[in-house]
């Protein structure tokens, strides 16, 4: 299963996967970009993919492991300011 599908705009979809299998599975099935967050920084790489714009929409299917880490990568989300955290 991959974990999380993020899509930029309408033509290019990144996703995120937690081992090497998940991501040959992405790539095979046409992603664009593939990140896997046991091994990258996901905020860091989204930034290179889109040029510091971040993401208009995520779509985090997780949850509690890259829930957080989603929302940093939305455009308009700062960082700490929109957390669910109390």
């Amino acid at each position: 299963t991959i974990t999380v599908t993020i899509t930029i705009a309408i033509t290019t979809v990144i996703g995120t996967v937690g081992s090497e299998a998940k991501a040959e599975l992405a790539r095979a099935h046409g992603y664009d970009h593939v990140i896997n967050y046991s091994e990258e920084n996901v905020v860091e790489r989204v930034k290179e993919i889109t040029g510091g714009k971040m993401l208009p929409v995520v779509y985090d299917g997780v949850g509690k492991d890259t829930f957080e880490i989603s929302l940093d990568c939305l455009a308009t989300h700062r960082p700490g300011f929109n957390s669910l955290k109390p």
